[in-house]
């Protein structure tokens, strides 16, 4: 990662950590949800159907909103888009731990997340080419791209580490 990295001024680092860490946190609910689907399933009586319902409404809202919210992205330029789909993120999560006591307030709380995720991906976007030189850009968009096996992976590590003993709205109490 170092060879990688050394290739970027400090200022370019900083933007393309924040647009990792942009993109890691705006997917990271639709993958917790389902690592933490067996606690789900007990808590909140969520079949598998439902559960695919729940975590398929999220990318459809990512996929549909993607188009209005990239707009939205661009007038609101890269970072003043990503502290509002990041905001909304944060909301987002503790909103799931608080308030998803059933299948349907689930589903809809991550309809909301997804829409998050599609104002927040075009934003990343937005910075790594607003401030990085040409010849680093598919680096840096490379790099972004890590930040959604990224969040899968702390999904992953969020059953053992909060779920099975905090329960399951730790993880997304801590991912917010």
């Amino acid at each position: 990662m170092r060879v990688l990295t050394s290739r970027f001024t400090i200022d370019e680092r900083r933007v393309v950590s924040a647009a990792i860490i942009g993109t890691t946190a705006s997917v990271f609910p639709a993958f917790l949800t389902g690592a933490v689907a067996v606690q789900l399933r007990d808590s909140i009586d969520l079949s598998e159907r439902q559960l695919g319902l729940a975590i398929g409404a999220f990318f459809l809202s990512a996929a549909i909103g993607s188009a209005l919210l990239g707009q939205v992205a661009q007038r609101l330029g890269g970072p003043g888009a990503m502290r509002v789909g990041l905001s909304m993120t944060v909301v987002t999560g503790l909103s799931i731990a608080l308030l998803a006591r059933s299948p349907l307030s689930l589903t809809l709380l991550l309809l909301v997340a997804g829409a998050s995720n599609a104002l927040t991906q075009p934003a990343a976007n937005l910075m790594l080419a607003d401030r990085l030189a040409d010849e680093r850009l598919g680096m840096a968009l490379a790099l972004k791209q890590s930040g959604m096996p990224t969040a899968t992976l702390l999904g992953g590590l969020a059953v053992p580490a909060l779920a099975l003993t905090l329960g399951w709205q730790s993880g997304f109490v801590a991912g917010a």
